[in-house]
């Protein structure tokens, strides 16, 4: 199996890539890794993992020690953001994990820095040895509470702009940075597979890849298997989401859990990081990094991630297992569940497949009515609400050929309109009772 490729001599267009964005868009937090840097307290590392760590425990921490201490040849850095939001009352987790972890593991270097935006507070944040293969960098974002709308993107763009600026220092030895959470359990090939996959490709040639998930049991709580069932249900929606845009020939058809992805340090700083807001952050970043180069789906290992509900973000797996649960317990419902009308996926598949010829409408000078004309009413109908008048628009005033406008339709039908589009085709094909299967088209 291939080692982490070592980017040490990064090319001349990513190191510009790298210097401009954390010079101009990263967050205050990198000055913990220069200042690491410059007093040599911290040595290379062939992997990073990224975990926003909020009214946690240690359990993870030392889940990752015992999954990823057998490989003396590879060492990982661990960058934990403890935080919080500021409209929230303190949790006596969040500094007993703090405290836990500086009693638990070797402090090798703490870091002082004044925030930016308050030159009052003087930030605290510690490097610390797990064993001789993992370092735990602990990020404090607790005491100076994340503002609440920012939330977990802010979290995960601190980790992220922190191992950036590693990469650019050429302490981390690999563009490839993973992100992950708090309740996913990761197998002890979680790095490796991903060099694997990517090795024989330029370095820049995807832009992301997303792992594989499955939930778990939480276990012999009360409620757990109410709790486990609501969760299977909603995997299986993810699924049959996925699989729908599949299907339909949407090259955003790719899973966008937080705890399941790794990000390219170039094309990352591209998009400027991790949209700073309270949920949905993983979804945005993905569908910037999707139009600059390819998401690679890994086919393993499969992540575990356990079923919780959380209070920790206003909508994703927990807020919406949490609906689950109760629809559940007002229906009684049995393995059918509500889910998006397979017409809607049929629609969508039609609109790509017209995509195609759209490029001809213009070179003959017809009318795009026409080509609007070729689709259905429900379909017309949810495309004039998106405001497709401005693809018309582009389109003429910037595209020249055929693969130009295939590509430009593709940008403007991005991941978010796809879904906004699907959301206004069920005002014309309604929500209904699905039996989830392979087979999506009934």
């Amino acid at each position: 199996m291939p080692k982490a490729p070592k980017h040490t001599a990064l090319s001349k267009k990513i190191e510009r890539c790298l210097a401009q964005y954390l010079s101009q868009h990263a967050e205050p937090e990198i000055a913990i890794a220069q200042q690491l840097t410059l007093h040599k307290k911290i040595t290379p590392y062939q992997h990073c993992l990224v975990i926003p760590a909020y009214d946690e425990t240690d359990h993870f921490v030392q889940r990752i020690q015992q999954t990823f201490s057998n490989d003396s040849s590879t060492r990982i850095l661990l960058i934990t953001i403890i935080n919080q939001p500021d409209n929230t009352d303190e949790t006596i987790n969040n500094q007993q994990i703090w405290d836990s972890l500086l009693h638990t593991y070797t402090v090798i270097g703490q870091i002082n820095n004044r925030d930016r935006s308050n030159t009052e507070h003087l930030q605290n944040h510690c490097l610390l040895s797990i064993n001789a293969q993992i370092d735990l960098l602990l990020v404090d974002r607790f005491h100076h509470k994340i503002p609440q709308q920012q939330g977990v993107g802010l979290a995960r763009k601190i980790g992220g702009d922190i191992a950036c600026q590693l990469i650019h220092d050429k302490i981390i030895e690999t563009l490839w940075v993973h992100y992950s959470d708090a309740d996913t359990y990761l197998p002890d090939n979680y790095f490796s597979s991903l060099t694997q996959a990517t090795h024989l490709f330029e370095n820049t040639h995807y832009s992301a890849a997303v792992y594989p998930y499955t939930h778990i049991s939480s276990g012999n709580t009360p409620n757990s298997s109410e709790l486990d069932q609501a969760t299977r249900y909603y995997e299986q929606h993810l699924h049959y989401y996925v699989d729908g845009l599949k299907r339909a020939g949407s090259p955003y058809a790719y899973h966008t859990l937080g705890s399941c992805i790794a990000s390219n340090a170039y094309h990352y700083c591209q998009t400027r990081g991790f949209p700073k807001r309270s949920g949905g952050e993983d979804f945005y970043l993905l569908n910037k990094l999707a139009k600059l180069g390819k998401i690679l789906e890994l086919s393993s290992p499969i992540l575990k991630i356990e079923s919780r509900l959380s209070h920790r973000v206003p909508f994703g797996t927990g807020p919406a297992v949490e609906k689950i649960i109760e629809r559940l317990q007002i229906k009684n419902a049995n393995d059918n569940t509500i889910d998006y009308h397979p017409s809607c996926f049929a629609e969508l598949a039609t609109l790509i497949t017209h995509f195609d010829c759209l490029f001809d409408y213009k070179k003959t000078s017809a009318q795009y009515t026409d080509w609007l004309a070729l689709l259905s009413q429900p379909l017309q109908k949810s495309l004039a609400t998106l405001g497709i008048e401005k693809l018309f628009i582009h389109i003429d005033k910037q595209i020249n050929n055929q693969t130009e406008c295939h590509k430009h339709c593709h940008y403007w039908l991005d991941g978010f309109k796809t879904l906004k589009l699907i959301h206004l085709l069920t005002e014309h094909y309604p929500k209904q009772s699905v039996i989830y299967s392979d087979k999506l088209y009934r």
